[in-house]
């Protein structure tokens, strides 16, 4: 029983550290109705790179904030400054003591790295001088 309750607290940490829909995406039916990881013969974990490009941040901003905040809300969020989603999520970040080195965050950079998410684009990364 232990063990059972162990494999389940592993599970839910591997899905928060992977991002949304890792589950359907590798149960997703390939040719033939075989998920495309067991016909290529791919390891699951293998799919973990694909949910790499955007940082936890983004991924909480811009993916899981909109999605919780319309469904206690009933509204879609649209990402303003001054609007109902910015506020809820920058009193989310204060309650959880989400900060960006011990500042919080503002609100144009939550608005807009959630519009980055939304419009599927990625953060550019700065480049590494490599002497």
């Amino acid at each position: 029983m232990f063990a059972a309750k162990e494999s389940k607290i592993s599970d839910l940490e591997f899905e928060i550290n992977l991002g949304p829909e890792w589950y359907q995406q590798i149960k997703n039916p390939g040719r033939n109705g075989v998920p495309e990881y067991q016909m290529f013969r791919i390891p699951w974990w293998s799919l973990v790179d694909q949910y790499k490009h955007r940082s936890p941040f983004e991924w909480l901003v811009g993916y899981f904030l909109p999605k919780s905040f319309e469904t206690i809300f009933k509204i879609k969020a649209t990402f303003t400054p001054n609007g109902a989603y910015a506020r809820f999520a920058e009193a989310v970040l204060r309650e959880f003591n989400i900060t960006n080195n011990g500042k919080p965050y503002a609100r144009a950079t939550i608005v807009r790295e959630a519009n980055r998410v939304s419009r599927d684009r990625i953060r550019p990364r700065k480049k590494l001088n490599r002497a």
